[in-house]
């Protein structure tokens, strides 16, 4: 493996439930490395990811793929709701309507 990966738990995830894992939504952060991971892991945000991987590649993991996170908020996909019960949620560090992805970024998330 090319790219580190840190444990990072979030406990925000649905503890009755299990992802089917039937596809992966990319998202990004909006914010740097820090303030992602203060606000993906914060029980008062109720958002979380299953992953965040920050410019240089490297992946903090938040929750094992087979937990439910909070990522996806009202959503649909195929005429199915809910995307957080059978998606993958990967979060980039930074804001892509302005810088896009690194190349590492790309990188890590294929490996």
């Amino acid at each position: 493996m090319k790219y580190r990966e840190i444990k990072y738990q979030t406990p925000n995830i649905s503890r009755n439930k299990t992802n089917e894992i039937l596809g992966v939504v990319f998202h990004h952060t909006g914010f740097g490395l820090d303030s992602s991971l203060s606000w993906l892991t914060d029980p008062e945000s109720e958002v979380s990811a299953h992953v965040i991987i920050d410019k240089d590649g490297t992946r903090y993991i938040l929750a094992d793929d087979k937990h439910v996170t909070w990522h996806a908020g009202r959503s649909n996909f195929n005429g199915r709701e809910n995307c957080n019960d059978f998606m993958l949620g990967v979060e980039f560090v930074g804001n892509t309507i302005i810088h896009r992805l690194t190349n590492e970024q790309i990188e890590s998330a294929l490996e």
